[in-house]
């Protein structure tokens, strides 16, 4: 009988203490490591997880960790635990930490992917890349439906409907569409991919008007009112009344929108009762027509827009990910999205035989080596509908499950976080709740603070949706610290006279209260352009920070231009021209956008020197021409043209920041390291994410942490100010794509694609697509989410600085408040270091930097210096060599079948760093063949076990030693026991490294008592490579 268990864990109350807790009692239970698998969200958490089990079994075994066990006896009464049996486990984990089954989601799913779904679709090696890297191959998506006449002939009826107007809209549409692929492959798997059917609605809605007239004409003779019938109506409708009934049903349907969103046609002061006149008999009659109309107005435009609209989208987002799929499959790079996507979409089949009606196939744990009896799953909130899928085959063949999340901090809701899905979890999966509710991370001061503000926020959110059972539950928490800890709120409330930016205030806080020392302080806002506000005034006033930004440089806002016109001179690419010049560096407005896409040939045309002039937006273009001629003239050198390109466009004097000037500069520093434009884009556009091209932070040590709130979750500082500026109202426009899901996740019971301006009218439809608009107030409950995530990350201090607009449930529980600071403020003493600003001054003129040949000469001296250190030759050949030591790694008995699959399995992991062609030559060459025809007995059924790749860990130094090979024979029918250790080299030999190996694994058996029953010999194994041309 499985066991499932849901710990709902609140912000800080030890979730991965208790997980590790956890890990370890499964183990002393008798559970092999191979068999546990944890999946969390981030890295990060995977390796505090990893870390926390070998520091508790290592306490535990050194007699230093009574605390651990008697909690770890604490969650099972009944658990026997036996000293030499832990010292065993703790032994065999720590031997095989970096075998451990500790996976993110995201990792898991892509070992799933890169061993069966990708060898099933040919897809012997690709790269993953992140949602930056991934906006190139939409643009190219773009392109091709644009490039094509014909396709885009079928979708432009689509784009002139869509509200949507720009390109960089329809870039995010695209975008959305992408992310949402799960939905589309729900309904697909289900089959419910249908038409919509019209409803039926007569043509002629003047009825309903003529009722409401008809009542008015009643009120009038009430109230003895001699006015028109239409002046008892809002201006917005008067003129109806003169046309006649075609044009009269024409009107309201060009009107909808005005009918629709109105709660009432008529002026409630010509309609209000008195107390000589009771006229509300007749009001109320009203309201009961007005409704029975706006449901035949929905009705009907849903009829003749949603339902034509949605048949567009259908056979558009068909083509669509058509398009997609073909760059994805020759391009060879995945996101993460992608992958879960390809992975749900396979996973299913019979012919790849993962996962059956019963849950994983037995072939499944092969491929994972173990049977996954023990299941953690961490942060279960932000899991998405399509991992929870792909899980679920998990979920149903482990033995024990522990689901642990908190929907309070889920705040991934756009890209496919469920908060619903870990509410019910319970109930799906007939599992037990569990609740952590002490703080071991905050202060008193902070602890009383959030529960205060969030049940608050609790009780006015009950108070407004109550009756819609919706609800926000907070539960308050109880901290464990008894220090004081220290809570403030800072307001702006400065008049215009006297004008201070929110901004402004938060920084002189800082500047007052730290005086330098700015250890574990971190500043948290909504978005990067907040954040890039702050960031700007702590360099104004020296104080340094580190806006933690994983970002490319090309993403910089210096930097975006020159690399899209840079794209554009390349490539002659129209559409890298176009975000040229609607970057921030040029900005034009979208009329002139759209003439430029109209009046494409002529532009091209001037830019290749055809026309003299041209007669809009002359001015830009001939700098851009200017350019252009630059690059011919001089061959591509980049030192003729980056100079140009930032005198031209003053980009210089536009950005001026510290952070503008001294990315600018690495950006300078890194182009003149390439002789040529096309050799730098090229390099650019393949390593765009890699940490070579990564924006440069101004500061690195005793900073200010700038930091989103999404990036802070799972943090902690001892200071915390959260800079709070009102969301603005979320009006939105464009495509919508709506699902309602069954409460097991199992099936859609209804699906829409919808203008975002067509959603008000389906509350008025049917009962069918109420869930869109919960779908609204599921948004508002992630935004009271992310404000829950923030106000928890402090230990020690929590400054609060309000903007002049605050998010209405905050502003409620704030004036709830009796005070506006609570505790005391206090900082750890350390001693003070000197800022790295301070010491390094940044050198901001990069013109003369630009101009100085001495800089330019050592630059590339410096270049030649790096290459003949870094041996092309030897690098290539230790690759090679790594590739085919992972072939072996994977073959246990030689057999035509294992030679096969560890063939995929090597394509797929170094094709790409090796080269395909080079690699396959090598897998395939006759000298491999050979080495493993002479050498046969390593690969003999008469070894009792057989361990490629087996893993040692040394104390004495803390390192872990991997031998290629150890075959083992046990003392049965033998005088003696034998093993065999195998070291394969494609280089040199080192006689040293193998009698360490030797050494290692006799002490194992002196460990065990068994040194006696074995003969060791160690061997090493040459295998000598073809030529390959390098």
């Amino acid at each position: 009988m499985r066991e499932c268990v849901v710990l709902k864990a609140s912000a800080g109350t030890g979730k991965t203490y208790r997980l590790s807790l956890e890990y370890i009692k499964a183990l002393i239970h008798g559970e092999n490591y191979r068999d546990i698998l944890v999946m969390t969200f981030t890295k990060k958490a995977t390796g505090e997880i990893k870390e926390r089990i070998l520091q508790f079994l290592e306490k535990i075994v050194r007699g230093e960790g009574e605390d651990i066990l008697n909690n770890i006896l604490g969650l099972d009464k009944s658990l026997e635990v036996d000293r030499d049996k832990l010292k065993e486990i703790y032994r065999e984990v720590s031997v095989n930490r970096d075998r451990l089954k500790i996976y993110t989601i995201d990792s898991f799913v892509n070992s799933i992917f890169k061993n069966v779904i990708a060898p099933y679709l040919n897809i012997l090696s690709y790269d993953i890349i992140d949602d930056v890297e991934n906006e190139e191959i939409l643009r190219k998506t773009f392109e091709k439906i644009v490039e094509n006449r014909k396709e885009f002939g079928r979708f432009k009826k689509f784009f002139e409907k869509n509200t949507e107007r720009n390109i960089d809209n329809y870039l995010e549409s695209i975008k959305n569409l992408i992310y949402d692929r799960w939905k589309m492959l729900l309904i697909e798997e289900k089959g419910q991919l249908k038409k919509k059917n019209p409803y039926e609605v007569e043509d002629d809605l003047t009825v309903y008007m003529d009722s409401i007239v008809r009542i008015i004409e009643e009120i009038k003779i009430r109230k003895k009112n001699q006015d028109p019938v239409e002046n008892f109506f809002k201006s917005a409708y008067k003129k109806y009344f003169p046309l006649d009934i075609e044009k009269k049903n024409k009107f309201i349907e060009e009107n909808w929108n005005t009918f629709v969103k109105d709660d009432k046609l008529w002026n409630g002061n010509k309609t209000k009762s008195t107390k000589a006149v009771d006229i509300s008999d007749l009001v109320s009659e009203m309201e009961d027509i007005n409704e029975k109309l706006k449901e035949k107005i929905s009705l009907k435009i849903y009829n003749k827009d949603v339902i034509d609209y949605e048949n567009e989208i259908v056979s558009f987002i068909s083509n669509l990910y058509s398009i997609y799929d073909n760059i994805k499959f020759t391009e060879k790079r995945f996101t993460h999205n992608d992958i879960s996507s390809y992975t749900f979409k396979y996973i299913n089949s019979p012919e790849i035989n993962l996962i059956d009606e019963n849950g994983v196939t037995d072939y499944f744990l092969e491929i994972f080596e173990g049977d996954i009896k023990t299941l953690f799953i961490d942060e279960f909130q932000d899991t998405s509908i399509l991992q929870w899928k792909i899980l679920n085959g998990i979920i149903k063949r482990s033995e024990s499950v522990i689901c642990v999340g908190d929907e309070k901090q889920s705040i991934y809701g756009w890209r496919g976080g469920e908060k619903s899905l870990f509410e019910n979890l319970d109930s799906i999966l007939n599992g037990r709740i569990e609740t952590l509710n002490v703080s071991y991370r905050s202060k008193e001061s902070v602890v009383e603070f959030t529960n205060k503000i969030f049940t608050s926020i609790s009780n006015s959110y009950d108070e407004e949706f109550g009756e819609m059972d919706l609800a926000w539950n907070f539960t308050s928490v109880e901290g464990k610290s008894k220090e004081l800890g220290y809570v403030e709120i800072l307001e702006n409330d400065f008049g215009e006279e006297d004008e201070k930016t929110t901004g402004e205030i938060l920084v002189e806080d800082i500047e007052r209260k730290f005086k330098g020392d700015y250890h574990d302080l971190c500043v948290i806002a909504r978005t990067n352009r907040e954040l890039n506000e702050i960031g700007r005034l702590l360099s104004e006033r020296k104080i340094p920070y580190i806006l933690d930004s994983n970002e490319s440089i090309v993403e910089h806002r210096a930097i975006e231009g020159i690399y899209k016109l840079f794209k554009f001179l390349v490539y002659e690419d129209y559409f890298s021209l176009l975000e040229f010049l609607r970057c921030d560096l040029i900005n034009i407005n979208s009329k002139s956008m759209k003439e430029v896409i109209e009046k494409r040939f002529l532009v091209e045309s001037f830019l290749r020197n055809e026309m003299e002039t041209l007669d809009f937006l002359g001015e830009i273009f001939e700098k851009i021409r200017h350019i252009k001629n630059i690059l011919k003239d001089h061959r591509g050198q980049l030192k003729y043209l980056y100079e140009e390109v930032i005198k031209a466009f003053g980009i210089g004097e536009l950005y001026k920041t510290k952070s503008d000037l001294k990315n600018l500069n690495f950006f300078i520093d890194l182009m003149r390291e390439y002789g040529n434009i096309y050799d730098f884009l090229r390099d650019l556009e393949e390593n765009k994410s890699s940490n070579r091209f990564k924006q440069v932070s101004l500061e690195e040590k005793n900073a200010v942490i700038l930091m989103t709130i999404h990036k802070s979750k799972g943090l902690e500082y001892e200071t915390v100010y959260y800079y709070h500026r009102a969301l603005p109202s979320r009006g939105g426009s464009g495509l919508q794509f709506h699902i309602e899901l069954s409460k097991d996740y199992e099936s859609v019971l209804n699906y829409l694609f919808i203008d975002k301006k067509y959603e008000k009218l389906m509350k008025f439809i049917s009962e069918d697509y109420g869930y869109i608009e919960e779908k609204a107030y599921k948004d508002k409950q992630e935004e009271i989410n992310a404000l829950y995530v923030v106000l928890t990350r402090a230990k020690n201090n929590l400054i609060v600085v309000l903007d002049k607009k605050v998010d209405k449930y905050l502003q409620i529980a704030f004036e709830n408040l009796e005070k506006d600071t609570f505790g005391v403020f206090k900082r750890e003493e350390r001693e003070k270091e000197l800022s790295t600003e301070e010491k390094l001054p940044i050198e901001v003129d990069f013109q003369m930097d630009l101009c100085d040949e001495d800089k330019l000469n050592a630059n590339l001296e410096k270049i030649m210096e790096i290459h003949r250190e870094f041996n092309l030759e030897a690098e290539s050949k230790r690759l090679m060599g790594t590739g085919v030591h992972f072939y072996l790694e994977n073959i246990i008995y030689d057999t035509e079948e294992e030679r096969k699959k560890s063939f995929n399995l090597t394509m797929s992991k170094y094709g790409t760093l090796i080269g395909e062609e080079r690699l396959y030559t090598i897998l395939k060459s006759k000298e491999l063949d050979e080495f493993m025809k002479k050498n046969k007995l390593i690969f003999s059924r008469e070894w009792d076990y057989i361990y490629p790749e087996y893993e040692i860990y040394v104390e004495a130094t803390q390192e872990l030693r991997r031998i290629d090979r150890i075959m083992i024979k046990k003392p049965k029918d033998y005088p003696m026991g034998e093993i065999l250790i195998v070291d394969y080299k494609t280089g040199g030999m080192n006689q040293s490294q193998i009698d360490e190996y030797v050494h290692l694994i006799e002490e194992q058996l002196r460990d065990i008592g068994e040194y006696e029953n074995y003969n060791v010999k160690g061997e090493f194994m040459e295998i000598k490579l073809p030529e390959i041309k390098l």
